[in-house]
């Protein structure tokens, strides 16, 4: 597939990458980091490893305010001009328009709620094999106080 080039170590020749030399790798290229971590004796993944943490720059807040967001306006854009120029007008603000399994409308019991509130396609681990009746609901709803119930059938 041409990927073990990604997987190999660039410290040892021929071998794997472990997740040390991942990070090792990673915290090498980070603007000031190998500095900081050379002044305090260490090398940066263990200056990450004591500290958790390194500032890159300070003040990135309002960072935006002087190079602008990449938008044809250079502002934050809640309406996209290119969905509408690729042909889907609907889908030009951000919105939810499909109500899932979770929504709910689609809970019957006055006492049931939705545990994971996220949007969710009932799915099984048997390919072409329907899930049973009710085991979406099951899943996601529960009785408020109570076991949810079993499915049927």
């Amino acid at each position: 597939m041409g990927i073990r080039e990604h997987f190999m170590s660039p410290y040892r020749e021929g071998e794997r990458i472990t997740v040390d030399e991942y990070y090792q790798y990673t915290f090498e290229r980070v603007p000031g980091l190998p500095e900081a971590a050379a002044a305090e004796g260490l090398d940066a993944l263990g200056y990450m490893r004591k500290h958790g943490a390194f500032l890159i720059e300070e003040a990135t807040y309002a960072k935006h305010e002087q190079e602008g967001w990449p938008t044809p306006s250079g502002k934050q854009e809640l309406y996209s001009p290119t969905m509408v120029e690729f042909g889907y007008p609907e889908h030009s603000i951000p919105h939810y328009r499909i109500r899932s399994h979770v929504h709910p409308d689609n809970l019957q019991g006055e006492d049931e709620y939705c545990l994971l509130p996220n949007f969710r396609l009932p799915s099984t681990s048997i390919p072409d094999r329907p899930m049973p009746s009710g085991l979406s609901r099951l899943v996601i709803a529960t009785r408020f106080g109570y076991t949810p119930r079993t499915p049927r059938g």
